[in-house]
């Protein structure tokens, strides 16, 4: 009697947990086909091997072994793939963590040792600034929480006024912030003008503007970084490459944009005369909603 009602517990359970993650694949398309997905399935027929003598035959209860076997297939399938996902997420924050700007820390550093010997005051408010820097560029890999827009912005203006002090008046930036009310993942944006002003600027040897604006619209949240420096070729331009705009800042963005937040990048430019990259925010999707 106790090993018929397990049984039966165990039909319902692998049921449930079947429709619901056919749900999520199907309907929802929120979930993919994987390892996980083909445990259940095969648990689901491991359980019909039980339950077919049962109706076809006759019988009152199948002896149950094959939905063991099943359940045991599928525990061992769904820890492969919590494993695999494990895994995938340390190797892409290593990776992350492996494409951070070591060149702007030391520069930092040096331009911050340089000042302290003439203007102290200066030297505190860029030991500030940099505190920041480095408190936001740390904060993905130690909490993914959405964080709202406006901590961004100040992130932003921070690693300007650093930038600032080392190139003078070469760099020139504006915040057009009308809409700053909202969530987004950490480190959506500054990666942007911070390849605005490496590789639109510094790599031109030219003056120019970097502007970020902020704004919304009926169903989305929009947030733009644009320069007037020396452009790129979009369509030789390799997401995964090892050079140019897309290989460190933008392929973070991207990452966090369309996979943390279900948006989507727009990227515009024009060789000699500048780029504009659009963040797309969707309203109420994955955290990006109004605070």
């Amino acid at each position: 009697m106790i090993a018929a009602i397990v049984d039966g517990m165990l039909v319902m359970l692998s049921i449930t947990f079947l429709c619901g993650y056919l749900y999520q694949v199907f309907i929802r398309k929120s979930a993919k086909m994987n390892l996980e997905g083909a445990g259940l399935l095969c648990l689901l027929a491991m359980v019909l091997m039980d339950m077919i003598p049962v109706y076809v035959q006759g019988k009152a209860v199948g002896n149950g072994i094959h939905m063991r076997i099943g359940l045991l297939l599928y525990l061992f399938c769904a820890g492969i793939q919590r494993l695999k996902k494990d895994h995938s997420r340390q190797s892409r924050e290593l990776y992350f963590i492996r494409q951070m700007n070591p060149h702007f820390i030391f520069n930092t550093l040096g331009t911050i040792r340089i000042v302290t010997k003439t203007n102290a005051n200066l030297a505190y408010d860029m030991l500030y600034d940099f505190s920041k820097c480095l408190r936001a560029m740390f904060r993905p890999f130690l909490n993914s929480d959405p964080i709202p827009f406006k901590e961004e912005a100040a992130h932003i203006i921070s690693y300007t006024n650093l930038e600032k002090i080392r190139f003078g008046s070469h760099i020139t930036v504006r915040m057009e912030i009308t809409e700053d009310d909202f969530l987004l993942p950490p480190l959506s944006v500054q990666p942007l003008v911070e390849n605005a002003i490496r590789y639109g600027l510094q790599r031109g040897r030219r003056k120019g503007v970097v502007t970020v604006r902020s704004y919304q619209t009926a169903s989305e949240y929009i947030v733009q970084v644009e320069d007037d420096g020396t452009g790129f070729n979009i369509a030789g331009c390799c997401l995964r490459g090892d050079n140019g705009p897309e290989a460190g800042g933008l392929q973070r963005v991207r990452y966090r944009v369309e996979h943390m937040a279900g948006g989507y990048v727009d990227i515009r430019s024009i060789e000699g005369t500048g780029t504009v990259i659009t963040l797309h925010f969707p309203k109420g999707k994955k955290g990006i909603v109004k605070i």
